[in-house]
């Protein structure tokens, strides 16, 4: 079994199984981001992901995280759900999708994940 890439709580891990269960299971809004563990982008993010779900969890935001690995599962899945390179971001709810645009500054990160999913979650809730 491989290390989770989040150590925190607050960031759940999300496969093809999982990633349609938590966010068509109820209202909750989810920033899903979609990463590949040896990227460097994504690992560079990593820590910023952590500090945008610390903020997330105080506005009733859930934060996953679904990894688009070598394996052939993970990589068609991601294919799937046209993920356009990674680290990507999505805000997704029961018949909602947003996508945050790719090529983020890194110190604004945390905020404008934080940001994205508020504006995000007002519209869902619209």
């Amino acid at each position: 079994m491989q290390a989770p890439f989040y150590s925190t709580p607050l960031i759940r891990h999300l496969d093809r199984r999982t990633l349609p269960e938590a966010t068509e299971s109820d209202e909750t809004l989810w920033l899903i981001e979609f990463y590949t563990p040896w990227c460097k982008q994504s690992l560079a993010v990593r820590a910023h992901v952590a500090l945008a779900a610390t903020a997330l969890a105080k506005h009733g935001v859930s934060v996953g995280a679904v990894r688009c690995s070598a394996d052939k599962d993970s990589m068609h899945f991601c294919r799937e759900q046209q993920v356009p390179e990674t680290p990507s971001f999505r805000a997704v709810a029961r018949d909602f999708v947003v996508d945050f645009e790719p090529s983020l500054p890194q110190p604004l990160l945390p905020e404008l994940l934080v940001n994205f999913s508020l504006r995000a979650q007002d519209a869902f809730r619209q």
